[in-house]
């Protein structure tokens, strides 16, 4: 390992607010260089190291991002071929699946393209910048997979960034993601880090201060008079929120031994489970109100009846304030709902797993009485106490502040202290 050596963040997700974090971590990291690969060609922000360090950044090719109305053009009975790798032959249906959801015209062979062309160009940036550690923003996202496959042929180390837990922060993680983050898969280690009374302190203050200022990472809708109409079509029923995940985003697909270990274990989608919701909220008196992902809108519409309704666009800490329970897979919803003071039913797995904060799933046989319970008994003191002690170590040993859509959550972890993170990880052996 050198020490100036580069490291590398790849970022196929489009993410226009990291700049300003990545500038202060290109400070931080020098004499380490640090490369940033993406398709933004027009960024609104220089990317310029605040002290020293050094940045160079790689606009990816436009036919990773969108398909080549030329080559349709021009070859209409092009045969596209992938390398013979499981990997990227299932990303193709994946990928094309998550397009769909916004273009129902979108092309399994301009997915096979997109999935081609990210794979040999992140392996020629690797060839080129030898860096000792690729970051890819999002583990799961086709893209950012097709980004991992070419890392495991040239046996560079992988990283993972994503936008944080809380409002203003960052989730960085050295071996996976939500239910493969190892704050879940070292629970036991994570539980055991070392908390005073200040700490906690800090923690019920931060909460407090979200809770007060209703930050959103993404603008959205405010509820309005829309949510008199849905206490009135609810008719003193209680009211079970649905909040739904990016299916092809979050670890759930394909959905697979792996998926369901980690990320799923009940339903195969988002879909499955608001339909399965659905039934029992008709069978049970309840009221159900199924918010998808912003991204999956579209693709996630389903009839309403007497007994269920669909929220699109709308704020989503006023559809929480609204309901009596809140359920998710593994929504960042799920973080949203704990700030609210709303119980929390997982039917998934994310970085609360085992936090005492929430009512666990674990098949669909409990789905009735875990909601009945949840309903019953509301968020718990037990519960309040385990989420303030959760918010404290993630404060304390896990996330990173960000200034991005929310202000930047001081009380988190600096850019010098991520710095030195990836630099403790490259002295250790992968594991």
């Amino acid at each position: 390992m050198e020490q100036s050596a580069p490291i590398m963040l790849v970022d196929f997700c489009g993410v226009r607010d990291k700049y300003d974090l990545l500038a202060e971590l290109a400070s931080e990291i020098a004499p380490r260089p640090l490369v940033v690969v993406d398709g933004l060609r027009n960024r609104t922000n220089e990317l310029t190291p605040i002290r020293g360090g050094e940045f160079t950044h790689i606009a990816a090719p436009s036919q990773i991002f969108r398909s080549s109305a030329w080559s349709k053009l021009t070859n209409p009975f092009r045969r596209y071929l992938l390398p013979q790798d499981d990997d990227l032959v299932c990303l193709a249906s994946q990928l094309t699946a998550m397009r769909q959801e916004r273009d129902s015209g979108a092309r399994h062979e301009d997915a096979i393209e997109s999935l081609k062309s990210t794979s040999e160009f992140t392996d020629s940036c690797l060839r080129k910048y030898r860096p000792d550690l690729i970051i890819i923003w999002n583990q799961f996202h086709p893209l950012s997979r097709a980004a991992q496959v070419a890392a495991r042929r040239r046996e560079v180390r992988v990283a993972f960034m994503e936008y944080g837990l809380l409002p203003g922060t960052l989730n960085f993680d050295l071996h996976g993601q939500m239910g493969e983050s190892d704050i879940v898969q070292k629970a036991s280690e994570f539980q055991a880090l070392q908390l005073d009374f200040d700490d906690v302190h800090k923690a019920n203050s931060v909460l407090a201060a979200l809770r007060w200022q209703q930050t959103n990472r993404r603008t959205q809708t405010p509820l309005g008079t829309a949510g008199r109409r849905l206490i009135e079509k609810a008719n003193g029923r209680p009211i079970v929120l649905f909040a739904g995940h990016n299916d092809h985003a979050s670890g759930t697909t394909p959905y697979d031994d792996r998926a369901r270990r980690f990320h799923s274990p009940v339903f195969e989608s988002s879909r499955q489970a608001a339909d399965y919701l659905a039934t029992i909220a008709r069978e049970n008196e309840w009221f159900l109100v199924y918010k998808p992902h912003p991204f999956a809108v579209r693709a996630q519409r389903f009839n309403e009846g007497d007994h269920v309704t669909l929220l699109a666009d709308y704020d989503i800490n006023s559809c929480i304030d609204l309901a009596d329970c809140v359920v998710t897979t593994v929504s960042q919803a799920s973080y949203v709902a704990l700030l609210r003071r709303k119980p929390l039913v997982m039917i998934g797995y994310n970085q609360l797993r085992g936090s005492g904060c929430h009512y666990q799933v674990e098949s669909r046989q409990e789905v009735r009485s875990v909601l009945k319970s949840a309903i019953a008994n509301g968020f718990t003191t037990g519960q309040q106490t385990a989420w303030s002690i959760h918010v404290a170590r993630l404060l304390k040993y896990y996330l990173y502040s960000f200034a991005g859509h929310a202000p930047r959550l001081e009380a988190a972890r600096s850019p010098t202290q991520l710095a030195k993170t990836i630099h403790d990880a490259l002295l250790t052996a992968p594991a």
